[in-house]
């Protein structure tokens, strides 16, 4: 760089650092609109249960409840920070890449600071708040599984609100996901009461929200499963999809077929026929990526 260049570049730097005005977060001047879409009996399950995830998060870093209001715009006399989720921040804006799963942090000041936590869909809206929880409360995605609880702040201080602001494109790959492959080495850890699954309800719920807090979309719900058991509600409600692998192609559960019943279409084409309608209507209602074919 000629020095001229250098020289005019250093001054902009120090222009631009000069002017930023430092901004705190405050969190007893600050709260989160939520759409009525999103609350109550009739919420749409997935926002439910990753604000419950974001109210957390933000009682451990600040030490304080969030103010949750209901409502569609700010509320009249209130001049501190509005927070929008879900429905209430996509209906407000859009982020700039078109994809369905695009999603983004948008700041805005004219007058007070709005915060847009946006997204092209309704996974896309989980992604913002949760890229809230890890950009601007500086969470990190898997601190339940590391064992790593967020840092208590109190108030968080940054060079300007404008550093919060943060677009997220399209995903480079379409699926991305968790397969908890031989988890009975785990086991033991949180076990199913109900003696389905490996884990309880609460382990898959932990499972899907990290994979949420990664930006992922698909999991294989363990090695063995059958098709009807409880955990696939659980990932119904967390909004991801659920596929499968070679032991339970159409999710049959080649694994434990019963002993003296031939696994043979030729042998017994009404047995089989009847297991994979059976599968098909245990999926019923499930965002599912089919894996089919014949074990062997």
């Amino acid at each position: 760089m000629q020095p001229l260049l250098f020289l005019l570049a250093l001054l902009a730097s120090a222009t631009a650092t000069a002017t930023a005005t430092p901004w705190t977060l405050d969190p007893h001047n600050t709260i989160f609109l939520v759409d009525p879409i999103d609350t109550g009996f009739d919420a749409r399950t997935a926002f439910t249960l990753c604000w419950r995830d974001i109210q957390q998060d933000f009682y451990k870093v600040l030490g304080v409840r969030p103010s949750k209001y209901v409502g569609f715009k700010r509320p009249d006399h209130f001049n501190g920070t509005v927070i929008y989720l879900g429905a209430a921040a996509s209906k407000r804006v859009l982020p700039q890449d078109k994809h369905p799963e695009a999603h983004a942090i948008v700041v805005q000041t004219d007058p007070f600071v709005d915060i847009v936590l946006t997204g092209n869909s309704d996974r896309a809206e989980v992604y913002a708040a949760y890229a809230f929880s890890e950009h601007v409360l500086n969470v990190a995605p898997l601190w339940w599984w590391t064992d790593t609880e967020p840092t208590y702040q109190g108030s968080l201080t940054y060079n300007s609100v404008d550093e919060l602001a943060k677009q997220y494109a399209a995903p480079t790959f379409k699926w991305r996901g968790f397969f908890p492959n031989d988890e009975d080495l785990l086991g033991n850890f949180r076990p199913d009461p109900l003696g389905q699954s490996v884990f309880s309800s609460e382990i898959w719920n932990r499972i899907c929200e990290a994979l949420l807090r990664l930006k992922g979309n698909l999991i294989i719900a363990g090695t063995v499963s059958f098709p009807d058991e409880s955990h696939y509600e659980v990932i119904k409600r967390r909004g991801l999809f659920v596929s499968m692998q070679h032991f339970t192609l159409l999710g049959v559960n080649t694994w434990r077929w019963p002993k003296g019943v031939p696994y043979s279409f030729d042998q017994n084409p009404e047995i089989q026929d009847h297991v994979w309608k059976a599968s098909l209507d245990a999926y019923t209602e499930r965002q599912a990526v089919w894996t089919i074919g014949y074990r062997g």
